[in-house]
């Protein structure tokens, strides 16, 4: 097997982008055999949380280079010539949003500080039985029921606000991944096994410049769509999780604030709102 030899970042999306390099391909990389993805994870500015992004870049390289080469009359006819192979209209490209794998880190923070105030809360209501053994309601301060309460309203707000947010999210990203689900991969892995011998056999002037790895372009066109497709549902299944967690705690917050709005303690009426 053939290793790609590992030169420096802007190489390495050039050579993906001209077809030189095929992702799937291992490189040699510092003295070490290494793949493709967990090369740009070595790199202490990339990580699960944005590896989207570079994906996204790497993808409209490709595009761009494929949108180059369609110009071509020759490329041209043997696109619409395969096309005419599966006798229907074949879409490769789709426009995709990427806005909506950003929130990812914004809500693992979020549900972090709102997991905490729920256990201070938590905590508080189980300090405040012991508490009540001395003190009366009013002497309480922080562990009075209306305070509480405040506390827990002002939190299961930001929860459900929270949750609304998840939920946008998740709609904008199975749209986006519908997108690509109409991106017909079939048909570009059939160009991916188009060599260039093939389009000139469509320039009998002579007279187009096709790059001579075409084929790989197309075929790491493919394998970056998976992979995206791959990032998008990745993203999915960690709001799902997150969307979880909060909902647990919103419950119990529901739970919580229900206890407090029944106990008025010491006859004491409170207005809640």
């Amino acid at each position: 097997m053939s290793y790609y030899e590992y030169k420096n970042y802007d190489d390495l999306l050039n050579d993906i982008s001209s077809g030189s390099y095929i992702v799937n391909q291992p490189m040699n990389s510092n003295g070490k055999q290494i793949s493709f993805l967990n090369k740009l994870l070595e790199f202490s500015n990339i990580d699960q949380d944005n590896l989207h992004k570079i994906i996204q870049d790497i993808l409209n390289r490709i595009k761009h280079s494929i949108l180059l080469e369609k110009k071509k009359d020759s490329v041209k006819n043997l696109l619409k010539h395969v096309e005419g192979e599966w006798d229907e209209n074949k879409t490769i490209f789709s426009d995709n949003d990427f806005n909506c794998m950003n929130q990812k880190c914004k809500y693992k923070t979020q549900a972090q500080k709102y997991e905490d105030l729920s256990s201070q809360i938590e905590q508080k209501m189980s300090e405040k039985g012991v508490f009540s053994k001395f003190l009366k309601e009013e002497d309480m301060e922080d562990y009075s029921n209306l305070e509480l309460f405040n506390l827990g309203d002002e939190s299961l707000r930001s929860c459900e606000n929270l949750l609304k947010e998840i939920d946008n999210d998740l709609i904008k990203i199975n749209d986006e991944i519908q997108k690509i689900e109409n991106i017909d991969l079939s048909f570009i892995l059939d160009l991916s096994l188009k060599h260039i011998e093939l389009y000139k056999c469509f320039d009998k002037e002579n007279k187009d410049t096709i790059n001579e790895k075409i084929n790989n372009i197309f075929l790491n066109y493919a394998l970056i769509i998976s992979l995206l497709k791959k990032q998008y549902n990745h993203t999915r299944m960690i709001l799902l999780e997150i969307k979880m967690k909060m909902s647990e705690k919103c419950n119990f917050m529901k739970d919580t604030i229900k206890q407090l709005r029944i106990n008025k303690g010491n006859n004491q009426t409170f207005e809640f709102f």
